[in-house]
């Protein structure tokens, strides 16, 4: 079993109808779900199935598992630029 069925299976034993929820609701659920994924999996394209099946879960479509690729990639870069160089003397 992949990470992308252990998803779905949970995805469809808690929602019934993503869709029936507002979008504000199903995009918070998602980045919350996102966060928390994203922090425990690989970088690659192992990463980005998963995120497209929780998006899919909440009736996301790709874009937002994208988005979240992007913005991980922004923030790492981030961190390395305004990581402290240590000089040896």
């Amino acid at each position: 079993m992949t990470p992308y069925d252990v998803a779905s299976n949970i995805c469809q034993a808690l929602m019934s109808g993503p869709n029936s929820l507002p979008p504000k609701v199903r995009v918070a659920a998602y980045e919350e779900a996102a966060d928390v994924l994203a922090g425990m999996l690989p970088a690659g394209p192992g990463r980005r199935r998963v995120l497209m099946a929780v998006a899919a879960c909440w009736g996301l479509g790709a874009d937002a598992a994208d988005h979240t690729v992007r913005l991980i990639f922004v923030i790492a870069e981030a961190l390395l630029i305004t990581r402290p160089i240590h000089h040896h003397h």
